[in-house]
């Protein structure tokens, strides 16, 4: 495994050695600011149109409010709302994993999982939600089915290894 530190950012984690850093945008909303955002994937893994399937992808973002405790049922209950919407919008979107409660880092947060198709692939993919004061940290995986096996113990290294770093104090 290597290394990855945003000290900028306030977080790092290892990926796979073998694994390269990929280009990667993705909107976050208009209620959010991107700090950060880096993905790496699997060069022999699955791709779409030159894009990585098999990925690993952080991202940091300055939230308008402070979190506190007593925000944390909304939370969970955007990530259903989100959850149903896809579920509208992606003919084959199916959760996987129920919205859950997680801690990743010593950070507490949400978790979700689901499987959909990307350009005739079947796609698995987790996505972790961690608040902590103005940022929100979200580290998303995802693998071609086919992969998922073989992949997820990359994962959850990876999610072990997710650290706060710099200032920013763990809640």
């Amino acid at each position: 495994m290597a290394l990855y530190e945003d000290e900028g950012a306030g977080f790092s984690f290892q990926y796979p050695s073998s694994w390269s850093k990929e280009p990667y945008s993705s909107t976050m909303g208009n209620q959010v600011t991107p700090v950060a955002q880096v993905a790496f994937g699997d060069p022999r893994g699955a791709t779409y149109q030159r894009m990585g399937i098999d990925i690993i992808v952080v991202a940091a973002v300055e939230t308008p409010v402070e979190f506190t405790e007593a925000m944390r049922p909304t939370l969970s209950i955007g990530l259903e709302q989100y959850l149903a919407l896809m579920k509208t919008r992606v003919p084959d979107f199916e959760v996987k994993t129920p919205v859950a409660d997680c801690t990743i880092g010593g950070i507490r947060g949400v978790m979700t999982g689901f499987t959909a198709s990307v350009g005739g692939q079947r796609i698995v993919s987790e996505t972790y939600f961690l608040p902590l004061g103005r940022t929100q940290y979200q580290i998303s995986i995802q693998a071609s089915e086919q992969n998922w096996d073989k992949d997820k113990p990359l994962f959850d290294a990876a999610l072990r290894s997710f650290r706060v770093v710099g200032d920013t104090p763990v809640q």
